[in-house]
């Protein structure tokens, strides 16, 4: 019991520390420049086609549509459309197969670059080398931030991932007979994205991989041009994430 109280005591406090994730005058949330991002790369891959590497089956290809290219056709096609199609078109899982928690390990460092611009802390990666953080994030530091940014988003969905996560461990802990050392080795090995979320909050992230509350970098008209962009895809993802399908593709063997 103790080790299920210090589990919850520790999403509790992901879940604070998430709170803070919240919009100023006409700066976007946390959310809303993920639900962008999505939007945008699926977008970009459409639109782009020549743009894919080609590279071998077993390769992930981000520049690559993996499903959905005949019901993907206009912008508004990607907007009207649910996670799970935006989702599987990347080659990744659906909503309920943490495919939310893929996107955002696979595009981390692009959005870094643009919540560091909006004035969010960030983490310093190859792309946003202008970070006011000294240091680059190490694999297990942008795995835990992304980890967090994916539970805040899912509980603005209504999800609550930690309280999920905590009861299937302690179910197979129960099931198994396995310490909290063993359960998360044993995790380790069978499934990172349930581990990245069931053990975000006890990595330490460095104070110098991360830096702080800053102005926002985009300025007159880009800047509320690209502000309106944010807003128009944070409103189609909201109001259209869970939308019945409006297509008949099966799932692909290029799925990641």
């Amino acid at each position: 019991m103790s080790d299920l109280n210090a589990i919850a005591a520790r999403y509790a406090s992901a879940l604070k520390v998430a709170e803070v994730f919240t919009a100023g005058e006409d700066r976007p949330t946390t959310n809303d420049i993920w639900f962008y991002q999505l939007e945008n790369a699926v977008w970009s891959n459409v639109k782009f086609p020549q743009r894919s590497m080609h590279y071998p089956d077993d390769q992930y290809d981000p520049f690559k549509l993996y499903q959905h290219r005949a019901c993907l056709e206009s912008r508004e096609d990607v907007s009207n459309a649910p996670d799970d199609v935006l989702l599987e078109a990347l080659g990744l899982n659906t909503v309920e197969g943490w495919g939310w928690l893929q996107f955002m390990v696979r595009d981390f460092a692009w959005f870094a670059l643009l919540a560091e611009n909006w004035g969010w802390p960030a983490m310093r990666t190859d792309y946003s080398a202008a970070t006011k953080a000294t240091e680059h994030a190490n694999e297990d530091e942008r795995r835990a931030q992304a980890a967090l940014y994916f539970v805040d988003l899912m509980r603005e969905r209504g999800i609550d991932v930690p309280a999920n996560v905590r009861a299937a461990a302690q179910a197979h802990k129960v099931k198994n007979n396995l310490s909290e050392e063993e359960f998360i080795k044993w995790l380790r090995g069978h499934n990172q994205w349930f581990f990245f979320v069931y053990t975000c909050k006890s990595v330490i992230v460095r104070p110098e991989a991360k830096g702080a509350y800053g102005e926002v970098g985009y300025t007159g008209e880009h800047r509320q041009r690209f502000r309106s962009e944010i807003r128009a895809a944070a409103e189609s993802r909201r109001q259209n994430w869970n939308a019945p399908r409006s297509c008949d593709c099966e799932a692909s063997s290029d799925k990641q």
